[in-house]
């Protein structure tokens, strides 16, 4: 799904935020549809949640392999099964301090974005590209200790040559 920015949305904001990261004209590929808001990568390389209201929809086709949940009193959600758990955005902004869940939703959200890109129009494609081009570079791992051959303190005992 492709939106536009409209060229007022700041005159169309009901909450206290600015939205700093998105800007009039701009197009965003949708990641998440709820009764609410859109999920786009904004300019600052963050998968985040805008009113639907500050967007127009340029094309509404929504890829293979997205879901659609219904709750009850009207709220729902469209979104890719692979980003669609519950925590998952909070693992990708590292929200408990879990470097490796961070690592992990962050592989995952970029494998969903080459995974549609993949199946999309060249429009798409293009916004795509752009967004994974904005995304924070991976978390590293955590460091493992470095231990020395032949060293007293290695618990798997000394290495023969």
């Amino acid at each position: 799904m492709r939106v536009r920015v409209r060229t007022a949305f700041q005159q169309l904001v009901r909450d206290e935020l600015e939205h700093p990261g998105i800007t009039a004209e701009a197009e965003f590929y949708v990641l998440e549809v709820d009764d609410e808001y859109y999920r786009v990568v904004n300019r600052f390389g963050e998968p985040t949640l805008y009113p639907k209201e500050l967007f127009e929809v340029l094309d509404p086709s929504i890829p293979s392999g997205w879901r659609f949940t219904e709750y009850e009193e009207g709220e729902y959600h469209l979104e890719p099964a692979t980003t669609g758990r519950p925590g998952f955005y909070e693992d990708w902004h590292g929200s408990d301090g879990d470097r490796v869940a961070q690592r992990s939703a962050r592989d995952t959200f970029r494998l969903e974005l080459l995974r549609t890109a993949s199946e999309v129009s060249a429009a798409d494609r293009k916004l795509i590209e752009e967004a994974l081009s904005r995304l924070p570079a991976s978390i590293e791992p955590p460091m493992r200790p470095v231990v020395r051959a032949n060293d007293p303190n290695d618990p798997t005992g000394p290495r023969r040559r």
